[in-house]
């Protein structure tokens, strides 16, 4: 068993919820209590994000190492609207999103 007492499929669920549909913490909370019924605290939402984040840290490393010793890289941003679905952004702010290509 997990440290956080849930799974690696709930921590995954947690982390695809956050990054890939960028949802807030709340709504995390909601779409796991309505869709899967697990009760989960916002803390633990919060805590779930970052032990899926460790468990990658080290591919990200490697990642970054790559990058930084290409010869040639290109690299792009783009910005993106964060909205305000959960209230924590009234004044809509805009998001970054950077990305790094080599061969």
């Amino acid at each position: 068993m997990n440290p956080s007492g849930y799974g690696v499929r709930i921590v995954a669920l947690v982390a695809f919820f956050s990054g890939v549909y960028r949802n807030s913490q709340r709504m995390v909370q909601s779409a796991m209590q309505e869709v899967f019924g697990i009760s989960i605290s916002l803390g633990t939402v919060n805590r779930l994000r970052l032990e899926a984040s460790n468990a990658v840290a080290s591919c990200v490393d490697e990642a970054k190492l790559y990058i930084q010793g290409s010869n040639i890289v290109g690299a792009d941003e783009t910005s993106f609207n964060q909205g305000n679905i959960d209230g924590f952004n009234p004044e809509q702010r805009s998001c970054w999103l950077w990305v790094a290509c080599t061969q």
